[in-house]
């Protein structure tokens, strides 16, 4: 039997009302289904495969949905086992955007044991004081006083 308004509620259907937000959210998600289908296609490839690309880069204005892409092209990643990295523009430079790759990437299960070693020795060359010049040997000549006063006779 029906509830008065002729309508089961959520709990009865078995679909809570954050799954169907979130469905929503996900179903409602346009203009970005050409990205997602070829980024599809390309994670199904073979890694062997010429065609494969390996990088994806998204950058553009604020708002325009970048980051809902990359989150939907590492869901579409985690079901075909594929790894993935996020980096996003609060990296300081070129080391640290390779560190959270490499740290992303060790919780997904990859080490980089190598990369670990070469990132510590390179932290400890720029926190070790540089060394000083040695001094440079100056000759001076001895002090002539000058007097306008001395005239020369």
């Amino acid at each position: 039997m029906l509830p008065q308004g002729g309508e089961r509620s959520v709990a009865e259907r078995g679909v809570s009302r954050r799954e169907l937000i979130r469905r929503r959210r996900r179903d409602g998600f346009v203009g970005r289904r050409s990205e997602l289908s070829v980024f599809r296609e390309n994670v199904e490839r073979s890694p062997e495969d010429e065609t494969a690309d390996f990088f994806f880069h998204v950058c553009g204005p604020a708002g325009v949905g970048k980051t809902t892409l990359v989150r939907r092209w590492e869901a579409i990643a985690g079901e075909h086992s594929a790894a993935t990295a996020y980096v996003g523009d609060t990296v300081a430079d070129a080391v640290e955007a390779m560190e959270a790759v490499i740290i992303q990437l060790a919780r997904q299960g990859y080490g980089a044991k190598e990369f670990d070693k070469v990132l510590a020795s390179y932290r400890q060359r720029l926190t070790r004081p540089k060394p000083l010049p040695p001094p440079r040997r100056v000759r001076y000549r001895q002090p002539v006083a000058v007097n306008s006063r001395c005239r020369r006779r």
